[in-house]
């Protein structure tokens, strides 16, 4: 949709992501291009830190998302006991793909941030 490649786009040219671009490249060389979710992820994390400031267009914005214990309901986010209430479901499976992926994309940004 529009609305996603212009978040795209906006996350694409902002300075986290092209220290994050760079650094990639240099590890992985010249066709190495950060994942859109990473791209979007580090983004917005960058905003909310800009969002707490009065001046920061971005700060409406952020005080709308929710915070993270409003999402007690969502099996990624619970703990180890909880999850393991879903053992032998399709949820339980997705649940354990998703945690892996996010896992291996915070390595990876956390890896080229500290280059």
């Amino acid at each position: 949709s529009r609305v996603t490649n212009l978040s795209q786009s906006q996350c694409r040219n902002s300075e986290i992501y092209e220290h994050l671009e760079q650094s990639a490249r240099i590890q992985y060389g010249s066709k190495y291009q950060i994942s859109a979710t990473v791209a979007i992820t580090t983004f917005l994390l960058d905003q909310m830190q800009e969002g707490r400031k009065a001046s920061s267009p971005w700060r409406h914005m952020i005080e709308l998302y929710p915070k993270l214990r409003q999402f007690d309901t969502v099996p990624i986010f619970w703990n180890r006991e909880e999850k393991s209430w879903l053992k032998g479901s399709t949820v339980f499976a997705a649940t354990r793909k998703r945690m892996q992926q996010l896992k291996s994309e915070y390595k990876l940004v956390r890896y080229l941030w500290n280059d």
